[in-house]
């Protein structure tokens, strides 16, 4: 892991946490993604398919919210 000046990690130095299935865009630790139909989509790609249906991905579409603080959370 490298640090800049003010000692603040670089997140852009780090190996992405997992890749969007959409748009093959790398996913960090502690960014947001969500798993849909069993693949990773990330939040870029999960507001332009809302946009483009008209509908904002809920109940049975998103299976699980993916936590890339460490695992998975199931949403309820």
């Amino acid at each position: 892991m490298k640090y800049n000046f003010y000692g603040y990690r670089d997140i852009q130095q780090e190996e992405p946490a997992a890749y969007c299935s959409i748009c093959q865009g790398e996913i960090y630790q502690c960014d947001e993604c969500y798993l849909i139909s069993g693949e990773q989509v990330c939040e870029r790609c999960v507001a332009d398919f809302e946009k483009e249906n008209r509908y904002s991905i809920y109940g049975y579409e998103l299976y699980d919210y993916f936590n890339t603080y460490g695992g998975l959370d199931d949403i309820e």
